[in-house]
């Protein structure tokens, strides 16, 4: 039904944009590509919310990365509440450094970081969104505006950056982004882009899975071990010349859940790696099935991490969401195309959490992420290819295959010019 109606809508707009007036036309452009409305729609969610949320995380994090610029930079995880990515600090704190001597107020640089990252992560969503849909042949603009529309309008933004954790949809968008690299066999870049996610935050490297979704099993093999390299490059200088206590951190988690049974204690970093290599686990298991999309270990490997989570904050959600929106809305699996509007539906379900009693949220979440990796694992299906066309990799159809209405666009369509090729 929904595939039905986004072939009317398109078609409509055609006509529209054939024989209307030029306010018709200026309207049917605006649909058709919703970037700059988006955009400017995120700037002001990003500055209204850091004017809500003066204090916070943020406040603390940008001090931080702009103790790096200069001779601190190695010694920025001596302090081990900093439970994040050094690529994030430094450009938070470049975003300090450019207030400063500008001579900023601190509110008018909380509301400038607010606005970046706000239209970074939509950035990202779209560049994500675009690449994804053109490799599958699904519609660009539907999919641009059902993703962006339900982050920027429907408050998952919003309350990202109020919670001072707007990274979590930054780095959500960009494992999309690079898991529709890989789908166009572009394994170089999503190499790059999961790298760089985990440049800001730790946790990113366990969707590596990602890599591992192709029929060129030594391709992926060799690329997940520049994966692995090019995390470790990343954090390493700053254990082996700086001072870092990152894995010192000890969580305040809540006690009484059935985690208390683990034989381990899970106040630490020790529980944090348990969690982290069942999520990688599970990612790379998922990876490396046949004909599997690139953006199924990542959905698992990201609500496996969720599940086993004792915390599960609100924003924790925040990456889930981008990759699962971004695979629902693009995705040519019959059964993900049918269960788009149910999906987005659980998404911004989570702008709710503070209507539900905390206790029935919590079981709601656990039976929600169950559910989400076992309809990943069962619906990930690309259909079967007509007798006159190939399935080349991931299922992607080839020739006039026509998804949403619109016939396929060349694979070179959705190359991100600023990342090499792999």
């Amino acid at each position: 039904m929904t595939t039905g109606l986004i072939v009317r809508f398109r078609t409509e707009l055609a006509q529209q944009r054939e024989g209307g007036s030029r306010l018709t036309r200026l309207v049917v452009h605006t649909l058709e590509s919703p970037g700059i409305l988006l955009l400017a729609a995120a700037a002001a969610v990003g500055v209204t919310g850091a004017l809500l949320r003066q204090d916070g995380d943020q406040v603390r994090f940008r001090a931080a990365g702009l103790g790096m610029i200069g001779p601190g930079f190695l010694h920025v995880f001596s302090d081990s509440w900093l439970q994040i990515g050094p690529l994030y600090l430094l450009g938070l704190g470049l975003v300090a450094r450019l207030g400063a001597l500008v001579h900023l107020s601190a509110t008018t640089v909380g509301a400038l970081s607010g606005a970046l990252q706000a239209v970074l992560c939509t950035t990202v969503a779209l560049a994500a969104t675009r690449a994804a849909a053109r490799a599958t042949g699904t519609s660009v603009a539907v999919a641009q505006w059902a993703v962006g529309g339900v982050v920027v309008f429907g408050g998952l933004l919003g309350d990202g950056v109020v919670a001072g954790h707007p990274e979590e949809l930054i780095l959500g968008f960009m494992l999309a982004l690079a898991a529709a690299q890989a789908v166009s066999g572009r394994t170089g870049r999503a190499t790059l882009l999961v790298v760089l996610a985990s440049g800001v935050k730790q946790w990113a490297v366990t969707t590596g899975g990602i890599l591992l979704a192709s029929d060129r099993r030594r391709s992926a093999l060799m690329w997940s071990a520049a994966c692995i390299a090019g995390v470790a490059a990343v954090y390493a200088p700053f254990s082996l010349w700086g001072d870092a206590h990152t894995l010192s951190m000890s969580w305040s988690f809540p006690r009484g859940s059935w985690l208390d049974a683990l034989p381990v204690s899970h106040d630490g970093w020790t529980f944090r790696a348990l969690q982290g290599g069942i999520a990688g686990v599970a990612g790379v298991a998922v990876g490396l099935r046949r004909r599997g999309s690139p953006f199924a270990p990542a959905i698992v490997a990201i609500a496996a991490r969720l599940l086993l989570d004792p915390l599960r904050l609100t924003y924790y959600w925040g990456a889930l969401v981008a990759v699962t929106l971004t695979w629902a809305w693009t995705s040519s699996a019959h059964a993900v195309r049918r269960s788009r509007v149910p999906l987005t539906l659980a998404a911004l379900a989570l702008t709710w959490c503070d209507l539900v009693p905390y206790g029935p949220w919590w079981h709601g979440e656990t039976v929600g992420a169950i559910a989400l990796i076992g309809f990943v694992v069962v619906a990930d299906r690309p259909p079967s290819p007509a007798p006159n066309q190939t399935t080349p990799q991931h299922g992607i159809p080839s020739g006039e295959h026509a998804t949403d209405g619109i016939q396929d666009r060349p694979r070179a369509d959705v190359a991100v010019s600023v990342l090499p090729e792999g």
